[in-house]
């Protein structure tokens, strides 16, 4: 059983360390799924979604999931979610902070898309940065956490995309994203 809970971490980790941001996309229910979705960097629910952490119905605390639900909503919400086993509806995800919008079904799809065409539009060198500083200043405090961003935004701005960006915008066009890899120079060479 270990095992499995270690490979689930491992997922885990990776949707949150890769560059590029990742979007669950919940039609039903999330149940067994909530850690999943908490993870995910952004969500988009249908409003007829409900969502439960429910191992304690069976004796088993989702102590896993408690990561991302902790870090995604408020410790008392996250808590009474993992206490309770109770599920909630797509306002009540929302207004918690587990997902970003709540959408009729039928407009799922097209909300999503609506969200990635939006992403996508954007630098992917300055998304990659700027997704890796933002959880890592999660885990700083206060002082740390300006250090490391002060750092990525510096970075960041040397980049070839920024550089073109602020042409674009004075030239009131569309920026043209260089097709270049992240800077070798970026902070922690975890790019």
């Amino acid at each position: 059983m270990q095992k499995l809970f270690a490979q689930c971490g491992k997922v885990m980790l990776t949707i949150v360390q890769m560059p590029q941001p990742v979007i669950a996309l919940i039609h039903a229910v999330a149940a067994a799924g909530c850690q999943l979705l908490a993870t995910c960097d952004l969500a988009v629910a249908a409003d007829v979604a409900r969502f439960a952490v429910s191992g304690i119905n069976v004796g088993l605390f989702c102590a896993s999931p408690s990561v991302a639900l902790a870090r995604n909503m408020g410790r008392k919400q996250a808590m009474e979610m993992l206490l309770t086993g109770d599920f909630i509806d797509a306002a009540e995800a929302q207004h918690r902070g587990l997902v970003n919008r709540v959408v009729p079904l039928d407009r799922l799809d097209a909300e999503v898309k609506q969200l990635t065409d939006s992403i996508c539009g954007k630098s992917a060198s300055a998304i990659a940065m700027g997704k890796q500083a933002f959880y890592q200043q999660l885990e700083l405090g206060l002082e740390g956490a300006y250090e490391l961003t002060t750092e990525t935004m510096a970075c960041n701005m040397m980049c070839a995309d920024a550089g073109e960006g602020i042409d674009a915008f004075m030239q009131k066009r569309k920026p043209v994203w260089p097709a270049s890899a992240p800077s070798a120079a970026l902070p922690h060479g975890q790019f």
